[in-house]
């Protein structure tokens, strides 16, 4: 594991319970993005029962879970040990049969070719340093017509809110920043890091390795009348309600490997 990935994993470990205290996450619906609707509305997966599913990036499970609850053999996977202590904790509490394995997400070797109907990952891709690879993998995972739903920080994300203007500091678009962590919890050198990639470096590494993309969402919030019914909220996003009301957090992706 390269230190950038050991980086992550010191901080979603360190983060995890705080992070998972103030965030209000759905386990009855698939989320996409803070304070917008989920799969009830965009539909992206379709009908799921007895599909072979594999989330990467699963964090505490709610998408498995969700999932599993609509007939989904689902196999979940992500490297943090504390994300995962809180997947046990949930998946027990809902009675889920979800299979939790703690692993890279960027290279799924202990997977054969062919296994899965689909792959889902939800703000994950952001942490993997090796897109090309990430792709290659789950292309090779998917049986033939499988569908790759990925959901991951939008590139304008990385760039700072002026809340007296109300807009964003965009210096270079072409060339988002990387964000290196300052969370506690961080070992030595190991840094985590978010990698933002713009819109046209993620369709690329999609269709490059074959994926057919038919579907391209930017997710808007919902108006707050309306956000208790988003499956993804919470105090953490609070502040950020009127950000997300005008520039995505999320870009959405939905690939179909051919027949």
């Amino acid at each position: 594991m390269n230190n950038y990935k050991k980086g992550v994993k010191h901080g979603w470990d360190a983060m995890s319970r705080w992070y998972q205290d103030e965030s209000i996450i759905s386990v009855k619906e698939v989320h996409y993005s803070p304070f917008a609707p989920g799969e009830d509305t965009f539909k992206l997966l379709g009908d799921v029962s007895g599909k072979m599913i594999l989330e990467l990036g699963c964090g505490a499970a709610h998408n498995a879970i969700s999932l599993a609850g609509n007939g989904a053999r689902v196999t979940a996977v992500d490297f943090s040990e504390q994300q995962l202590q809180h997947a046990l904790e949930l998946t027990a509490k809902e009675k889920s049969s979800v299979d939790l394995i703690q692993g890279d997400i960027e290279e799924v070797a202990y997977f054969r070719n062919r296994t899965f109907d689909i792959i889902l990952s939800v703000f994950a891709l952001e942490f993997v340093p090796d897109i090309t690879t990430f792709m290659e993998e789950c292309y090779r995972v998917l049986v033939p017509g499988g569908i790759l739903v990925v959901s991951t920080t939008h590139p304008l994300s990385a760039f700072e809110w002026a809340e007296v203007d109300r807009c964003l500091v965009i210096d270079n678009y072409f060339h988002p920043p990387v964000e290196i962590w300052k969370e506690d919890g961080q070992i030595g050198k190991d840094k985590g890091v978010t990698f933002f990639r713009t819109v046209e470096e993620l369709f690329e590494s999609m269709s490059r390795v074959g994926f057919r993309i038919d579907k391209l969402i930017e997710p808007v919030a919902m108006p707050q009348e309306e956000i208790s019914r988003s499956p993804y909220r919470g105090p953490y996003w609070e502040a950020q309600w009127e950000r997300f009301s005008s520039i995505p957090f999320a870009v959405l992706f939905r690939g179909l490997k051919p027949e």
